[in-house]
Formats: C-alpha cells, structure tokens, sequence
C-alpha cells in the first residue's frame, strides 16, 4: 500500500504542471491505472494512519494516502469491505451528514462493516453540568482553523436511527478505540450495509 501511494503522489506531481485538476487526476488514477486498492477505507483519517487501509482526508498530512472530499468519493459503488470515520462526523451539518452516510453506503459491498467514532454529546453535556468546563471543547470543537467546530452532536440512539433510515443494519456500540478517548467521552458504532 504504502508503495502505491508513494507512486500516486509522483503521478500528482507530474500531472499538477498541467492544471488538471486533483478531482480529475483522481478519477483518470481510480479508473485507469493498473493497481490492487485497499479494500477498506479510512475516512477523515487526518495524521492517524490506518495499515490496510486507503486513508482520506481533505488535507494533506503524512498519514494521507488521498487528499478529497470524503462526503463525495470517485470510487465505483461496492468496492469496499469495510469503512471507518474517527471523529469526523460531527463537522458535518445534520443534513450533509445524511448524504454522506448514504454515498458511504453505496462504495460498502453487500455486508460490507463501517464503523464510527464521534464524541459522546449526552455524556459530554452530563460532565460539563457537573463541573467539567472542559467539555465544552468536545461539544463545540477546538475551533482552531475552518472545519474543527462541531456542527452537531451524537448519542447511540440518535446514530443509530440516522443509520437505520440510511439502510445500515446490525448496529450495535462498542467501546471506543481512537486516541480521543484520552481527552473525552467517545461513542463507537459498528454496523453492516
């Protein structure tokens, strides 16, 4: 994987002299170039990098295998075995989220897993009424450049419900895993296509 995104990144190079834009270059390498994809994807990977995994962003960081808009991906629908998102969906508006979970669902294969992981908006609100002003960084985001405030927030049941009206199905929690959990209450969502 990590050779494929390193002939990528060339190709990028040499083509960006041209003024072909990086949607198109994607969509001429997704479609054309001769390679063994990643059956799995990690979305709004930012600077943690996932082995196995096609990491996306919008940004470009050295974990970044892909720099795109995660809410509209260039890949043929049914490719992927498994999808995961970390601390991302809550930058997304409650509307746009809705179509990018479905786009999502269309690139999963039949049975296909994703898997979410966002701050824990009930128990973020819990901590912060009790004392913990804190908290209000997880709610609201660190607001630090354009994209890091939370536009909304999540518990189980609200995710759950928003992925049982996408189709998703099997949905169940689990404990969180990504390293947010060391700054915040965290929710963790796995469910099948």
């Amino acid at each position: 994987m990590m050779m494929i995104s390193k002939i990528m990144r060339y190709l990028w190079y040499e083509f960006a002299p041209l003024n072909i834009s990086r949607s198109l270059f994607w969509w001429f390498a997704i479609k054309f170039l001769p390679r063994r994809w990643p059956t799995k994807l990690h979305l709004g990977c930012g600077n943690e990098r996932l082995d196995g995994y096609l990491n996306i962003d919008r940004t470009k960081s050295p974990a970044t295998d892909i720099v795109y808009d995660i809410r509209k991906l260039p890949f043929r629908q049914g490719l992927f075995d498994a999808i995961e998102s970390h601390h991302v969906i809550e930058h997304l508006g409650q509307n746009d989220f809705k179509a990018t979970l479905l786009s999502w669902r269309a690139l999963l294969r039949e049975g296909g897993r994703m898997i979410i992981e966002c701050p824990d908006f009930d128990q973020d609100l819990r901590d912060y009424l009790a004392g913990k002003s804190e908290r209000l960084d997880s709610i609201f985001g660190l607001q630090r450049y354009p994209g890091d405030a939370h536009l909304f927030g999540y518990n189980f049941e609200r995710l759950k419900s928003l992925l049982e009206n996408c189709g998703y199905k099997d949905i169940v929690r689990l404990e969180a895993r990504d390293y947010h959990i060391e700054f915040e209450p965290c929710l963790r969502v796995e469910c099948h296509k």
